[in-house]
């Protein structure tokens, strides 16, 4: 699955970094390639946990979740179901 960011706003070159770098540190993202207007982030085998990190990224950077979330199976899916319809979504799951 590739999600595509697009148009992603950075306010500064540590932002950037900080973005590449939370990336890098999901699992199940393998791999990250930049072209024109837009990020791909390709995604294998989503754990749960990895889908609570995607979200909170996708979140914070105010990154269109429309796409990403009609790729999702059906147990992935009620979580973006919730957050369409504005509910809280705890993206930091108690273990």
């Amino acid at each position: 699955m590739i999600i595509e960011c697009k148009r992603v706003k950075f306010y500064a070159t540590c932002d950037e970094d900080a973005f590449f770098e939370y990336l890098a540190k999901i699992k199940s993202v393998v791999s990250v390639k930049g072209k024109k207007d837009s990020i791909d982030v390709t995604i294998e085998d989503l754990t749960e946990e990895d889908l609570y990190n995607l979200v909170g990224l996708l979140r914070r950077y105010k990154i269109k979740m429309d796409d990403f979330s009609s790729m999702l199976s059906a147990p992935h899916k009620e979580l973006f179901n919730r957050y369409k319809k504005g509910h809280h979504i705890n993206v930091y799951p108690a273990n």
